[in-house]
């Protein structure tokens, strides 16, 4: 088995490849959970031909105590069994249950949600695709992921079902409840990563709403000896899987954060624009690009530059109120602005 090509990030996935990295049964099962463009039941399938092909993993004292078997392999084929009941028990639904829906493309350009409630889970898939595909007529090569979500009267719990733009079903989810939870939750792995501190990345996973750009600071692996890694195995779980970055926010200020799930991460090529200028800043400075004194000034810069265009209504007055308020030189600066960005981003040029 190709254990590589089912890593989310490219990027780590060509790193493995080339230190030709081997996982035991455990950790290829845990990739293939968690592999965001596989449907569901290839999931179980490929489940099978690990268990087929690989030798089992005995499971500690720690993970027999919180439910699981001694058997990897057989605590596996229990969370399969488990999985498909409750896919039918979302399909078939009941009296208390009814479904919405939301859908969003690749890019989280356009994101809908449904104002309606549905009776069953059918109706609901079929108004979904119904949606999409009106909303896909003039732009047929668009990707994009859709959430059946169906919700129990009276009760907080939700179960989602995410499809792909193919309608197979990826991943089943739930709020609040414990027959549902994940399996592969409960473990740390270890998967090398390439990156570096200083580095600009975003997160594989083109299905989330919000893929927001981050600079490194450190991955939760680093510079931990052997038997650390041991530890984190035996006593960590996947919300120990962490990385930890500067983001900025929506007013161009700069915060820091982690995310659980590092392996998911890849380098971020695109253009750098907008308040994420902050973010080339801090990475130019960690990298010895630029010193501190340039890291400020940019930073000032950006939120200065915020400042200036929040400083100028949305609808805008006439250049005649510009004139007789005594700031006409400032409405043709601004003007140049707005001309510069137009010819270099298109129409859509940058109010922040």
């Amino acid at each position: 088995m190709d254990i590589y090509k089912y890593l989310n990030s490219r990027d780590v996935a060509k790193h493995c490849r080339q230190l030709n990295w081997r996982f035991n049964a455990l950790e290829m099962a845990f990739i293939i959970n968690d592999c965001k463009t596989l449907p569901l039941c290839e999931k179980h399938r490929l489940y099978a031909e690990i268990m087929d092909i690989m030798p089992d993993v005995s499971l500690s004292k720690h993970f027999q105590q919180i439910g699981c078997e001694a058997s990897f392999f057989e605590t596996l084929r229990v969370y399969i069994d488990k999985e498909k009941q409750l896919l039918n028990k979302i399909k078939n639904g009941g009296q208390d249950k009814v479904y919405t829906y939301v859908f969003h493309n690749e890019n989280d350009d356009e994101h809908f949600e449904s104002r309606e409630l549905y009776p069953d889970y059918k109706t609901a898939v079929k108004k979904m695709y119904k949606d999409i595909y009106a909303w896909l007529e003039d732009k047929p090569d668009l990707k994009y992921y859709g959430t059946v979500i169906m919700h129990t009267l009276g009760k907080r719990s939700t179960y989602d079902v995410l499809f792909d733009q193919n309608g197979n079903i990826i991943n089943i989810s739930g709020n609040y409840n414990t027959e549902c939870d994940d399996l592969f939750e409960l473990f740390w792995i270890y998967i090398p990563v390439p990156f570096k501190k200083g580095d600009i990345l975003v997160t594989a996973d083109k299905s989330q709403l919000r893929r927001h750009r981050m600079v490194l600071k450190s991955v939760c692996y680093w510079n931990y000896p052997e038997e650390k890694l041991a530890h984190r195995s035996e006593r960590g779980d996947s919300s120990d899987m962490t990385a930890y970055g500067y983001w900025v926010d929506e007013s161009a200020h700069l915060y820091d954060e982690c995310l659980h799930d590092y392996h998911n991460l890849e380098y971020y090529t695109g253009e750098i624009n907008g308040n994420d200028r902050v973010l080339k800043a801090v990475s130019a400075c960690i990298q010895n690009e630029i010193d501190i004194a340039m890291l400020l000034i940019a930073y000032e810069a950006v939120l200065n530059e915020r400042i200036m265009k929040n400083t100028f209504p949305g609808w805008d007055y006439l250049k005649e109120c510009y004139q007789n308020a005594g700031i006409s030189d400032i409405y043709e600066k601004r003007e140049l602005i707005k001309n510069y960005e137009r010819k270099k981003y298109g129409t859509k040029y940058f109010i922040y």
